[in-house]
């Protein structure tokens, strides 16, 4: 089947600002797959979004109680990379599919579980030290395999803390949100260890990960500060 599928609203159609507006494509059939090229010029997946000039007459709403708080939480770039915490996993092949045609010894399912340390809080601003960008491969990286998953090309250090009231969901090995920043580590909840350096990678070079990241100033400046801060810190890594 290769028929161009055109999905579109009709003409005058008013979304509200608290509705969500999702086109889908659902294909069921356990027997076969569908493959949609990407970037194959008009042969390939192209989404076009058209908006009006028209400004609605429904005010805003605010958020919802499903929702989460804003979280203020810093992200880490260097150009068009975004870079992750990598935290130590384990992996395991939770269920292949042997029983169903054609045989594929490698189509499947994995189990990643983060074992490491991973509730950590960036030490940004106030004088502290900057994340700095280091151009230095792990001993097994090669070209052929540049975002392998147990090595790296290059790395960014940050000065990061534990925050021990990050935690999971109930009991399960679901991240919570991270807490809301700039965390107050001299509060006695935070529960702050101490600074320490911490690698980051880039983003494909990781199964599992921590991205966005909640902050904290440096200890000396824990008191009477501003709330303000960039949430991302290309400028800072990429100047490094």
């Amino acid at each position: 089947y290769s028929d161009p599928v055109v999905l579109a609203l009709p003409a005058g159609t008013r979304v509200p600002n608290a509705k969500l507006l999702a086109l889908a494509i659902r294909f069921e059939d356990n027997e076969r797959n569908v493959q949609v090229p990407v970037g194959a010029g008009d042969q390939g997946l192209r989404a076009n979004v058209t908006w009006s000039g028209d400004v609605g007459p429904e005010p805003v709403p605010p958020a919802g109680d499903w929702t989460e708080p804003p979280v203020n939480g810093a992200v880490v770039t260097r150009g068009p990379l975004v870079f992750s915490l990598r935290p130590e996993s384990t992996t395991r092949v939770f269920k292949n599919y042997s029983d169903y045609a054609p045989v594929r010894p490698k189509a499947v399912d994995y189990e990643i579980n983060a074992t490491g340390t991973w509730d950590y809080a960036l030490v940004l601003g106030g004088g502290g030290k900057a994340p700095q960008f280091v151009r230095e491969s792990s001993a097994g990286w090669a070209q052929e395999l540049p975002w392998s998953r147990q090595e790296r090309p290059f790395y960014i250090r940050a000065r990061a803390r534990r925050v021990a009231s990050w935690g999971r969901y109930g009991k399960s090995q679901v991240l919570a949100p991270p807490p809301s920043s700039p965390v107050d580590c001299g509060a006695q909840d935070a529960g702050c260890g101490d600074e320490v350096d911490i690698e980051l990678v880039p983003y494909g070079a990781t199964a599992v990960r921590v991205t966005t990241f909640p902050w904290t100033h440096p200890a000396q400046l824990q008191r009477g500060v501003s709330s303000a801060h960039p949430r991302r810190l290309g400028g800072a890594a990429a100047a490094a």
